[in-house]
């Protein structure tokens, strides 16, 4: 237990390396150590040479570490712990970017959700619950989407001005946002280049350069559908109508003329319906997720700004082509401290990213610096666990729910209601004329919501107003008895779920925090409109029940004081209890 909680307590803590002391002289009989620690060890041990006295380098040291119980080695007194959680939280983006580029990209021809490398994939249809490509996917607009490989070629993108809100948003393996495209501010159509960090060729006239800093680029398009565009019989014929105007070819493609030959992808079926995420965090081994990792760096190079980090992690054999071979840890130990590492990846991620969260009433979202990171990896590497390519804060803004007026967390055993006043809709409405906005239910699992309606959201497009121009939207498992509420009903499962309130091109007050997010209530039905199914009659009827807070109204009769105690006591043995299981499953499924 003593060990447990040693690792819990010291999870965010990375120990600055000790590094030799090295003497400068004109003559020197080498003596090989750890760079790290100063330790001689054998030269078969040794990934890099480094002398003690002169400091001449012949490449990067590394001895076997012996761990304490907090992932310390006795030796050196590196945090070993520490580096592996840092390291992690780095690279899991990129690794998460390259998985999902697999995913996608494993097809030998273009279908509606695949395509080869360096071609569009225009997806014909919303997201539905069967959607586990990424998380937390919107139904507001129809994707399209193209993995580049920009090592050996540059890639062409044709891209249409529309009248609706239509962008393009490109981002590196790391996921920061290089460039957004909006199409509805295009002039005319307009055909952009993207390069990657070693192009040395002409750019053709009349195109406009994209200069990306990895040579793997994510481009993720957006394209809203309008209310009576939203069916699958001829409405997204529409949308898809600007998808098609889209084109994408390689440079080579455009000087062999064959630009309207489509290219053709390869398959591999470990990668056959895959779920990026869980394939990163529970298939990869600590050896495959850190190798990995290391040779997609020496594609995609880490940014000028990531150099004092990557300094750091070299010394657990983390960086561009470097080896990371566990059993210099010992690997019985490694796995425990990487099973500990991936446990606990949400909170030590949400640990390092609490500036940048903003409330608002029981509402709460991440802002800037979102979608373009810098040096906050951790932050990134949340955004990449809860919402993969999401759009900087200036572009849309995501809000999310977990809980009631009351703080109680959102349940399908329950009925709520989400009103929004004039007020509130006026901000909502206050945008270039191309902004818009929805509320989405997911399930725990960051995945929509199976219904038998198909129903996923409600937005702004398909909402039915009141008739004093507010809004009211009902959250729960069963429609509404009334024929008027049904139009707005969010139908979410039997369990537990989060609701999403996306704002995409959101106004200053919006953008600031300057305003108040519409409450979610609990929403009790009457007797013609029974929307939980057991629900009872609301206090306004004179019926003495529970009120819309759950507090206890006064016929109702209390537990006896002895019957209160022998409560609490059981409640006490059972927190402990808890909390021991809790401690001691410190490790995830390897």
């Amino acid at each position: 237990m003593t060990t447990v909680l040693a690792m819990v307590m010291l999870f965010s803590v990375v120990a600055t390396p000790v590094l030799a002391e090295e003497t400068s002289t004109t003559t020197c009989k080498h003596e090989y150590v750890c760079k790290i620690c100063t330790v001689k060890v054998p030269n078969g041990e040794l990934s890099q040479k480094v002398c003690g006295k002169c400091g001449a380098t012949e490449y990067v040291a590394a001895h076997n570490h012996t761990l304490n119980e907090v992932g310390v080695c006795t030796c050196c007194e590196i945090n070993i712990l520490g580096l592996m959680n840092q390291a992690y939280m780095y690279a899991f983006p990129l690794v998460l970017m390259d998985v999902t580029a697999e995913k996608v990209t494993n097809t030998e021809a273009a279908t509606y959700t695949q395509a080869p490398t360096n071609q569009f994939v225009h997806v014909p249809a919303f997201a539905d619950a069967n959607a586990k490509d990424i998380v937390l996917p919107n139904v507001d607009t129809l994707y399209s989407q193209a993995f580049l490989d920009l090592s050996k070629t540059a890639v062409i993108v044709e891209l249409p001005k529309t009248d609706r809100f239509c962008i393009m948003q490109a981002m590196d393996a790391y996921s920061n946002t290089i460039d957004i495209i909006e199409c509805n501010e295009l002039e005319s159509r307009t055909t952009y280049i993207f390069t990657g960090p070693n192009f040395e060729g002409e750019i053709p006239t009349g195109m406009i350069e994209v200069k990306c800093p990895t040579n793997m680029v994510w481009i993720l398009g957006r394209t809203v559908c309008g209310d009576d565009e939203n069916n699958d019989k001829d409405g997204w014929l529409i949308t898809r109508t600007i998808q098609y105007q889209m084109k994408m070819y390689t440079l080579e493609q455009l000087k062999n003329s064959t630009q309207d030959q489509p290219l053709v992808g390869e398959y591999e079926e470990e990668y056959d319906g895959i779920v990026p995420l869980d394939y990163v965090i529970y298939n990869l081994t600590v050896d495959e997720f850190f190798d990995r990792a290391n040779e997609l760096m020496i594609s995609n190079p880490p940014a000028a700004e990531d150099a004092e980090v990557m300094k750091l992690f070299s010394y657990i054999g983390v960086g561009p082509g470097l080896d990371f071979d566990s059993s210099k840890f010992g690997t019985d130990a490694t796995t425990l401290l990487y099973g500990w590492i991936r446990k606990n990846i949400v909170q030590n991620c949400v640990a390092g990213s609490s500036e940048f969260r903003k409330d608002n009433g029981v509402w709460s979202y991440y802002g800037e610096p979102i979608g373009d990171y810098g040096t906050e990896y951790a932050f990134r590497c949340l955004i990449a666990l809860a919402g993969f390519g999401a759009n900087p804060a200036e572009m849309a803004i995501y809000p999310a729910a977990e809980a009631d007026e009351a703080g109680e967390a959102l349940t399908g055993e329950n009925a709520y209601v989400i009103h929004i006043d004039a007020e509130q809709l006026e901000l909502l409405n206050k945008h270039n004329g191309f902004g818009f906005w929805s509320i989405t239910a997911y399930g725990t699992d960051q995945y929509l919501i199976a219904n038998e309606e198909n129903r996923y959201c409600i937005n702004d497009r398909n909402v039915v107003y009141n008739a004093d121009g507010t809004i009211d939207i009902y959250v729960a498992k069963e429609a509404p008895a009334d024929t008027e509420k049904y139009p707005n009903w969010l139908p979410v499962g039997e369990e537990g779920f989060k609701l999403y309130f996306r704002i995409y091109l959101p106004c200053d007050e919006i953008l600031n925090n300057e305003w108040t997010m519409p409450g979610i209530e609990k929403y009790v039905a009457d007797e013609e409109d029974d929307t939980t199914g057991g629900a009872v009659k609301d206090d306004a009827t004179g019926d003495d029940v529970e009120d819309n807070t759950g507090k206890e109204l006064e016929d109702t009769k209390a537990p006896e004081t002895g019957d209160t105690n022998m409560i609490m006591l059981w409640a006490v043995i059972c927190m402990f209890a808890l909390a021991g299981i809790y401690l001691t499953k410190i490790v995830v499924r390897n």
